[in-house]
């Protein structure tokens, strides 16, 4: 299973897999910003993203949403 890791339009971080994200409704805001077979993979392509970014001086803006039971 290939892991993604979603940024969504409420600038949160969302772990999902491929059959999650072709379940949701069109235009639904998530943004494909890190890849990998595992979801440890996809949070290290997103960290290299993000360090690439910041040797070009851009700014990023991150925030992780809290984790809920259910």
């Amino acid at each position: 299973m290939t892991h993604k890791l979603f940024i969504a339009e409420s600038d949160g971080i969302w772990l999902a897999t491929k059959d999650m994200e072709e379940l949701a409704p069109p235009n639904h805001g998530f943004f494909p910003v890190g890849y990998g077979d595992t979801a440890g993979e996809a949070v290290e392509d997103l960290l290299g993203i993000l360090e690439e970014t910041e040797k070009k001086n851009e700014a990023v803006r991150v925030a992780v949403p809290p984790l809920t039971d259910g």
